[in-house]
């Protein structure tokens, strides 16, 4: 799902082996950890799937679509993400960024998302776009437009580009 690709990207990461931390003072390469905090969440949120990895193979790039599945909802609730502010130091570092002065609740309604059927070479793209109550989702396919779809039954292992708008 959309919220476990979330949690593997906030998640603490061992850096080893060929991944080593290299000292910015005495410049050798130490074990060390990393983590990432989200610390500003934007009006609108925009979520590319990676799609496309290369293999290689003996000097020959071979091209391949990643069809893994992933679920995403309609609504979007990002705020369990939000990290609290657990000393006064962390306060302190975070008065830095222009925008730490977002409240949660961090919901999110998806209102476009992009679908890619193919592979690299040959691919075509079509759409869903929210245009209000009276049109509902439109599905846009070339030159053929179709009002009043249930978004839902585009949601596959195409999605590529998901937008989605804060709610306040």
């Amino acid at each position: 799902s959309i919220e476990d690709c979330f949690q593997e990207f906030l998640k603490v990461e061992l850096l080893d082996g060929d991944n080593k931390w290299r000292c910015p003072f005495c410049k050798s390469f130490q074990k060390s950890t990393k983590f990432l905090k989200i610390t500003m969440l934007p009006k609108i949120l925009i979520v590319h799937f990676k799609r496309f990895k290369v293999n290689y193979d003996l000097s020959f790039e071979n091209f391949e679509k990643i069809n893994k599945f992933i679920s995403y909802p309609l609504e979007l609730d990002l705020t369990k993400y939000w990290p609290p502010i657990e000393s006064e130091s962390d306060n302190e570092k975070l008065k830095n960024f222009q925008q730490r002065g977002q409240v949660p609740p961090f919901k999110y309604k998806l209102y476009e998302f992009v679908n890619h059927s193919g592979n690299l070479r040959g691919g075509h793209y079509t759409n869903f776009v929210y245009r209000g109550k009276q049109k509902g989702w439109c599905f846009y396919d070339d030159t053929r437009v179709m009002k009043n779809q249930d978004p839902t039954s585009a949601f596959n292992s195409n999605a590529y580009v998901l937008f989605y708008s804060r709610v306040y």
